[in-house]
């Protein structure tokens, strides 16, 4: 499953919207403090002019404390490939500033947005 939004819908928004943000400066959720480990882009054809554009997130890895997001820019039309890249966040603790696991509500939530990639799909399914 790939979450598909517009270019100004991008992924603080996407969690955001799920109740995952800061008012006033105070987090309203645990795991709203990440820090970006890596980030990757591939340019593949320019975006000509004002556009349109898709910008489809999955979710590649979800691990005990990060995880990582796929993501491609697409024309409206979706047949160009303009972008793409990965994403790989870490949960950090606001009191230690260390990592921490992502709560049991957050793992949901990201297979809910993102969807659960195969690889860990088919791991879960060896598990249980």
């Amino acid at each position: 499953m790939e979450a598909q939004v517009g270019a100004s819908g991008l992924q603080v928004r996407i969690w955001a919207r799920a109740g995952y943000s800061f008012v006033e400066g105070v987090p309203t959720h645990p795991d709203v403090m990440h820090a970006v480990r890596e980030q990757t882009f591939r340019y593949r054809s320019p975006v000509r002019g004002v556009v349109r554009v898709n910008v489809c997130f999955r979710l590649q890895h979800l691990g005990k404390s990060s995880m990582v997001y796929a993501f491609r820019v697409l024309s409206e039309d979706g047949e160009t490939v303009h972008a793409e890249g990965s994403r790989a966040e870490v949960n950090v603790d606001m009191a230690s500033l260390g990592s921490a696991p992502w709560a049991d509500a957050t793992r949901d939530l990201a297979n809910t947005l993102f969807g659960t990639s195969p690889a860990d799909a088919t791991a879960s399914n060896a598990a249980g």
